[in-house]
């Protein structure tokens, strides 16, 4: 089960040449510098734990399972986050909230930056299946985040004998 932001790397990179047949690209550390995140950060008060992962990690067309991580411009993240979060924002995003990622038509939130929420906790907001959004914690930080929903995609590929036990013991370990 991947347990690490390390073990979810190693995850993708055994499943590269899949990843890429359809099209994909893996979950993997960044090569060049993301130049004008910081003014990205200052308009939409992304918190640390986002910035640091994004600078960090590439993020551009890349899917865990179900979840987009660069759900507006697949090509740019900071393109991708000024649209979701400006002219395309959806009206039910709590206003704490910044979109940088998806779940098929929902959204995945993290909390503005504020001395509340510095670490930049993770939400899903159910958008499609209420008539008001539905706003569920999902973890802590945005690395926390991608190990989940590395771990969630891996238990679904690898077809687990047992996914329920599977699942229970991830949220077990992450303390769900």
């Amino acid at each position: 089960m991947v347990k690490t932001i390390t073990e979810a790397l190693e995850y993708y990179s055994s499943r590269e040449q899949e990843i890429r047949s359809f099209g994909g690209a893996i979950l993997k550390e960044r090569v060049n510098p993301l130049v004008g995140l910081d003014q990205v950060v200052r308009g939409l008060g992304l918190s640390r734990s986002y910035t640091d992962f994004v600078s960090q990690y590439q993020v551009e067309g890349v899917s865990l399972g179900f979840f987009d991580l660069c759900p507006g411009d697949n090509v740019s993240v900071l393109d991708s986050l000024r649209e979701l979060n400006g002219q395309f924002q959806n009206p039910l995003l709590p206003d704490n909230l910044v979109n940088v990622a998806s779940f098929e038509a929902d959204v995945i939130g993290i909390a503005k930056a504020s001395p509340y929420h510095g670490d930049g906790s993770v939400y899903f907001v159910d958008i499609t299946t209420a008539p008001g959004a539905r706003v569920r914690p999902l973890a802590s930080t945005f690395e926390n985040f991608i190990v989940l929903a590395s771990a969630l995609d891996k238990i679904v590929v690898e077809e687990t004998d047992n996914p329920t036990s599977a699942i229970i013991e991830l949220a077990l370990d992450i303390g769900a």
